[in-house]
C-alpha cells in the first residue's frame, strides 16, 4: 500500500523543481489539485459501484482512493472526454458506462441481495470476473466490452495522475532538462529530496 501522504510530498517537490516544463507543471498541478464534489453524470448508486469496482481493479487502493477515479471518471464523461471511439453496435460511452454500472450492481443483488459496494472483496471479484468474460447483460451483448472500457478508461485515468507517476518512479513528465537526466532514480541522486 502506497503512504499516499509521503507520496504527495515527494510529488510537491518534483513540481517545485526545476525539472519541468511550465506547461506540464500546470498539467500535473490540474490533476493533483482537482477535486470532484458532486457526481455530473452517474447517480449515487453508480458512484458507489464505480468506487468499489475501482477499488477492486487498481493494484493500489489507498492511492486509487486518493485519485478518486470515479469522481475523476464522471467528469471525464460528463464533460465529452473519452477515448474517442466506440464499438459500433455499442451505446454511447456515457450511457454504456451507467448501464454497466447499473448491471454489475444488479447481478450483486440477485446473487447476493446486497449491492456491489457492499459485497466481500472476494464476491465483488467474482462479478468483475464474470462482467470481464461478457456475462452482464448490457445493451445488446455488450458486457465483456464495458469491461473492457472500463479497465482501460480507469487505468489511463490513474497512470496520468502525478502521484502514480511518483510511486512508479516514472520520470516522463521531468522534461525541462530533455534527456540528459534519464530517470527520477538519477534525478534523486542530485537531488536527495525527490528520492522515495
Amino acid at each position: 500500500m502506497a503512504d499516499v501522504v509521503d507520496l504527495r510530498a515527494r510529488t510537491e517537490r518534483l513540481l517545485a523543481s526545476d525539472r519541468l516544463t511550465a506547461p506540464t507543471r500546470a498539467a500535473l498541478r490540474a490533476r493533483l489539485d482537482r477535486r470532484y464534489d458532486a457526481p455530473r453524470l452517474f447517480d449515487a448508486v453508480q458512484m458507489q459501484t464505480l468506487g468499489a469496482v475501482s477499488a477492486r481493479l487498481i493494484p493500489d487502493p489507498d492511492l486509487a482512493a486518493a485519485i478518486d477515479l470515479a469522481g475523476a471518471l464522471d467528469a471525464a464523461l460528463a464533460d465529452g472526454e473519452g477515448d474517442g471511439w466506440r464499438y459500433a453496435d455499442a451505446p454511447p460511452d456515457q450511457r454504456m458506462y451507467a448501464l454497466g454500472l447499473d448491471a454489475l450492481n444488479a447481478a450483486a443483488l440477485d446473487r447476493f441481495a446486497s449491492p456491489f459496494s457492499d459485497l466481500e472483496p472476494a464476491n465483488q471479484d467474482g462479478l468483475l470476473a464474470n462482467a470481464a468474460e461478457g456475462g452482464l447483460d448490457i445493451a445488446g451483448g455488450n458486457g465483456g466490452r464495458w469491461f473492457e472500457e472500463l479497465l482501460c478508461a480507469l487505468v489511463e485515468l490513474y497512470y496520468a495522475h502525478p502521484l502514480v507517476q511518483v510511486a512508479i518512479g516514472y520520470d516522463g513528465m521531468a522534461d525541462a532538462h530533455g534527456v540528459q537526466a534519464v530517470s527520477l532514480a538519477e534525478v534523486a541522486k542530485e537531488d536527495a529530496s525527490l528520492a522515495p
